[in-house]
C-alpha cells in the first residue's frame, strides 16, 4: 500500500492539492471576467436570433397596420433593452478583469531585468579578427 510517512512534512497532500487549485483560481481571476463578458455576448446573440426568428410569426397574427406598427415597435424596444442591459454587464465584466489583472500584476514581483546573455565567439586561425573577404558578384545591367 501507500506510505504517508514516506513525504516528510506533507502531511496532508489533499490540502496542498487544494490550495494550489485556490492559487490557480487566483491566476486565473482576469479571465473570470473576460469569460463572463464572452458569455453575456452569446447570451446577447442567441436573445436576439430567437427575436429575429419570431418576427414572421408576430407578423401573421397582426389584422391592422396599427397592430403592425405596435409589433415592429414592441421588436424595437426590446432589442434596446437588451442591447443596453448586455452593454451594461459585459462592460462591468471587463472591468472586474481588467481590475482583477491589476491588482494581480500590483501583487507580484517588479520584473528583474536579465544579466546580458555572454556570446560564444568562434574564431579561426589566421583570421587575426578580420571580416572575410567579399566575393566579386557579377550584377545584371
Amino acid at each position: 500500500m501507500f506510505d504517508m510517512q514516506g513525504f516528510g512534512t506533507v502531511s496532508n497532500p489533499v490540502q496542498l492539492y487544494f490550495e494550489g487549485l485556490d492559487k490557480l483560481a487566483q491566476g486565473m481571476s482576469p479571465m473570470k471576467g473576460l469569460a463572463r463578458a464572452q458569455l453575456e455576448m452569446m447570451g446577447l446573440v442567441s436573445r436576439r436570433a430567437q427575436a429575429y426568428l419570431e418576427i414572421p410569426t408576430r407578423m401573421s397574427r397582426c389584422r391592422s397596420p396599427q397592430e403592425l406598427v405596435n409589433e415592429q415597435m414592441r421588436f424595437w424596444q426590446t432589442a434596446f433593452q437588451q442591447y443596453s442591459e448586455s452593454s451594461y454587464k459585459i462592460a462591468e465584466a471587463y472591468r472586474q478583469g481588467w481590475t482583477a489583472a491589476a491588482t494581480t500584476a500590483a501583487s507580484a514581483q517588479p520584473f528583474q531585468q536579465a544579466a546580458p546573455k555572454k556570446r560564444d565567439y568562434i574564431t579561426f586561425p589566421g583570421t587575426n579578427g578580420a571580416s572575410p573577404p567579399r566575393p566579386n558578384v557579377r550584377r545584371v545591367a
